[in-house]
């Protein structure tokens, strides 16, 4: 029953769902489809059937995955571990002795590791009846001599056996003349692969999960990495019914920008999940109607189409109260509080809402009426820190020092100030533990959002502009005023400004009617 599976992912502790689609595995995703709400902008441009799929973490990078699971399109998915291809491919660059493995030639292992991934999945699904089934089945006997039972074992294997027996080469492994007489040759089977898929009219979709650790500094690594881009840049385009889907962190994006051999070729053919305001709280309000169907169905708010920007807002405006008294005593839109402590992403306003509706639960233990002001600052307030942590935990592999720096050079920062202070707490604070320039420093902070831009000003609001809105790098200069996000301030102390009437940092984008490209 779809309500049983649903009640495992909604229930009085997290009425708003799960803040992680891996939660959710791909065989699941069918059973609970309804969490996945698919009427927005961005689940609209699978449609153009991108190989890359750009995001920060918590943007929704796997549930645009799991999607694809509710997909008719695709009846043939296979989730692969990228990580550990990666990291098997590496290895079997750096054990090629002699001689020297060209990108052209490592995309095409990594072409053919794709095949062999639904070579072995056929063979996995399907009995042998038929001779293009027979036929796949005999080709991957032949390889598979440790009787694998995942695809990512029976590709490991494989990457193993051609760095012990070719030297590191899987494609001279793969070779016809490497094996029996009676061998089926890779080509031959590849053959009959797209054979079955037109036989049984379906197509298949290779599904690859985010790299957040990615190593650019080891040769073989940047050189897999090197080879996977080309190889992932061109092959929705050479294959009618093998697609691919490849999610790319957008906090190590530059990394693979960087290691990329032809960018322009290797991104042709991206998505980047960026939201907008209303529709994070689309997806906010579609999972708590879920949860009242589940467990209140007699209340009228679960009847909703939600399907327009004014029907979310007057359900938001439902279940929470219009506004709250903040920390600077002013009166601001509950909805605008909630977002200008997020980065604009589907997680971290589940993450808040979970959390209000628990904190209210437990004080008024009715789970389905309106949280008072005081529980959702609470609630926000109990999870600034978390948030916090998770955005510098994601940046980890890019920025070591991250961390440490907010450790000791927020608490001297107020809520706004010229870059010239920046530059003097790096000098006083950062430079003692930040292997960099000022520069490097300032980049940093702004890379993961932890400071912008200002760019306005209003009776409530210091306006800012902040890299997790914008599509290319935010630009300062040394006459520009700073800020620092929300999120931030009380997760690490910052100051209250000083000689000036306080008024929080409101990010550009947390509203609905703000632009889709901030003014910068």
């Amino acid at each position: 029953m779809k309500k049983d599976a649903l009640k495992r992912f909604l229930d009085k502790s997290k009425p708003f769902g799960p803040i992680d689609a891996n939660d959710v595995s791909l065989a699941q995703a069918p059973e609970v489809s309804e969490l996945f709400n698919q009427h927005n902008r961005l689940f609209d441009s699978l449609r153009n059937n991108p190989s890359i799929i750009i995001g920060r973490r918590g943007a929704g990078k796997t549930a645009y995955l799991r999607s694809i699971a509710l997909k008719e399109d695709y009846k043939v998915r296979i989730e692969l571990n990228t990580a550990e291809l990666l990291a098997g491919v590496a290895a079997n660059i750096s054990a090629v002795s002699g001689s020297v493995l060209f990108v052209e030639r490592i995309a095409d292992t990594w072409q053919a590791l794709f095949w062999l991934a639904l070579f072995h999945h056929i063979t996995l699904t399907n009995s042998a009846d038929f001779d293009d089934v027979a036929t796949i089945k005999a080709f991957v006997e032949c390889k598979d001599v440790m009787c694998a039972k995942t695809t990512d074992g029976f590709l490991v294997n494989l990457l193993n056996d051609s760095r012990n027996l070719q030297g590191g080469d899987l494609l001279e492994l793969l070779r016809p003349d490497t094996g029996p007489p009676s061998h089926i040759s890779f080509e031959k089977a590849q053959s009959a692969a797209m054979k079955f898929l037109q036989r049984v009219q379906k197509k298949a979709v290779l599904l690859l999960d985010s790299i957040e650790d990615y190593k650019q500094d080891i040769s073989s690594a940047e050189q897999a990495v090197k080879g996977l881009l080309k190889c992932v840049g061109r092959f929705n385009e050479m294959q009618e019914r093998l697609h691919l889907r490849f999610c790319l962190p957008a906090e190590v994006y530059p990394l693979f920008l960087e290691s990329a051999s032809n960018p322009l070729k290797d991104f042709r053919s991206t998505v980047a999940l960026q939201w907008k305001s209303n529709e994070l709280w689309q997806i906010a309000a579609y999972r708590y109607q879920l949860f009242l169907q589940l467990y209140h169905p007699s209340l009228g708010l679960a009847v909703s189409s939600l399907e327009t920007r004014g029907e979310v807002y007057q359900f938001i405006d439902e279940i929470l109260p219009k506004k709250i008294t903040n920390a600077f005593g002013r009166q601001e839109l509950t909805t605008t509080y909630i977002l200008r402590h997020t980065q604009i992403m589907p997680r971290h306003i589940l993450l808040y809402l979970n959390e209000i509706f628990e904190v209210h639960g437990r004080k008024q233990g009715v789970m389905a009426s309106k949280p008072e002001p005081a529980a959702v600052r609470a609630g926000v307030e109990a999870k600034e820190e978390v948030l916090a942590d998770e955005i510098l935990s994601a940046y980890r592999s890019r920025y070591h020092s991250a961390k440490a720096i907010c450790d000791a050079c927020l608490p001297e920062l107020p809520l706004r100030f010229p870059a010239g202070e920046l530059h003097s707490v790096f000098n006083h604070r950062a430079k003692r533990i930040f292997n960099g320039e000022f520069a490097d420093f300032q980049r940093m902070l702004l890379d993961i959002g932890v400071i912008g831009k200002v760019v306005s000003e209003d009776a409530d609001y210091v306006q800012g502009v902040f890299q997790f809105t914008l599509p290319n790098a935010l630009r300062v200069g040394s006459k520009d005023e700073l800020c620092m996000h929300p999120v931030f301030c009380r997760a690490y102390g910052a100051k209250w400004d000083h000689g000036r009437d306080p008024k929080p940092v409101y990010p550009i984008g947390v509203h609905p009617e703000d632009p889709d490209v901030p003014p910068i």
